[in-house]
């Protein structure tokens, strides 16, 4: 392997760590509600995942042994599995939040409609 494009591997490879550390923490982040911190993980992982695709590029370029573009490739399938991963658990977290604000708007429509004055407080029957 020529020196190049094993410094080029690593690169990659170090960039697809880092973003997959960010990929647990942005988990993390919505586990805990934590708006804030996940907005700049999610921010910081497209940056390194933006980088990790130019330094692919220029791995490709160089010509890289078959070994280390089958790691390569390992690495980025595994930091695609890892980005999906948030994705799932953002869209549990946002099924979960408009679950529970049904809930809370059907009890606050029910609580409503039986207060006293209500038109639906009273029955009236007729015979």
């Amino acid at each position: 392997m020529r020196p190049e494009s094993a410094g080029q591997a690593a690169e990659v490879l170090d960039l697809l760590a880092r973003a997959d550390d960010l990929a647990m923490a942005a988990i993390a982040a919505i586990a805990h509600g934590d708006d804030e911190a996940l907005s700049a993980l999610v921010e910081d992982r497209g940056y390194l995942i933006q980088a990790a695709a130019s330094a692919c590029e220029a791995l490709a370029a160089s010509r890289p042994p078959a070994e280390t573009g089958e790691r390569v490739a390992a690495a980025v399938r595994d930091s695609v599995l890892r980005g999906l991963e948030v994705r799932r658990a953002a869209i549990q977290c946002r099924d979960e939040i408009a679950t529970a604000l049904s809930v809370l708007d059907a009890r606050q429509q029910a609580s409503a409609e039986y207060q006293p004055g209500h038109i639906y407080g009273t029955i009236d029957v007729r015979l």
